[in-house]
């Protein structure tokens, strides 16, 4: 429920860790930029930066 909020850019107050993980991961594969994605998930640009990076590694 978190994700599909956070995707759809109302996510709730805190999301844990691997929940905006997963967010960040459902916005990259629409092709939103790393800016985009931190105003849908509440981050910072260099979060999703991270994250996404984190994505590349464990494939």
């Amino acid at each position: 429920m978190a994700i599909e909020r956070a995707v759809a850019g109302d996510p709730p107050e805190r999301l844990t860790p691997r929940e905006r993980a997963a967010a960040v991961r459902k916005l990259s594969e629409r092709g939103l930029s790393a800016e985009e994605i931190a105003e849908h998930v509440r981050c910072s640009p260099r979060n999703v930066y991270y994250l996404r990076s984190t994505f590349r590694r464990a494939a």
